[in-house]
């Protein structure tokens, strides 16, 4: 009976998950530069939430750049998402190009996150972890081409009246 009690928590743990959308999908940089994805997450009503680490699989590209995971390092959004908190608006990690990337360049790859679920405030309770989840989202890096300021060609009318004006104020003073 333990057991079975023990199974029915976790599968409804399970079932109980944040909601959690990607914002976009694609990004894009100089290179040299560094890009992040923006996630958002909607915390289970009944649950506390962490996420714990988040990850590139699948690259096309590996080197293109390196993936740094940010909001594992901190424990999660702000700590741990209450059940009562506010929906998590946030960064996720950085994508750092390499500065010998060439412009046009792109690295497709799965992101993933992981969180885990308690039932309780896991800085205060022991024996309250409920279960763990993740979130696959397809995601790209672009490296961009730099703007490069374009300098004003007169048009050929330009050159044109330019003459004129010159040719004129040649006759007026030749006049005078």
């Amino acid at each position: 009976m333990k057991h079975l009690t023990l199974m029915l928590l976790l599968a409804a743990g399970m079932s109980a998950a944040p909601i959690i959308t990607l914002d976009q999908p694609n990004i894009g940089a100089l290179p040299g530069s560094t890009a992040s994805w923006t996630f958002r997450m909607q915390a289970d009503p009944t649950l506390y939430t962490s996420v714990t680490t988040s990850f590139l699989l699948f690259e096309t590209e590996p080197g293109l750049g390196i993936y740094t995971d940010e909001i594992g390092l901190q424990g999660g959004p702000s700590g741990r998402l209450a059940p009562a908190a506010a929906d998590w608006l946030g960064t996720v990690g950085f994508y750092l190009i390499d500065p010998a990337a060439i412009p046009g360049d792109r690295n497709d790859a799965t992101l993933r996150l992981t969180y885990d679920l308690f039932n309780a405030d896991p800085a205060t309770c022991t024996g309250c972890y409920v279960g763990s989840g993740e979130s696959d989202f397809t995601v790209s890096v672009n490296t961009l081409r730099p703007e490069v300021p374009v300098e004003g060609v007169p048009e050929p009318s330009t050159y044109a009246l330019c003459s004129l004006a010159l040719s004129l104020g040649w006759y007026l003073r030749k006049r005078s």
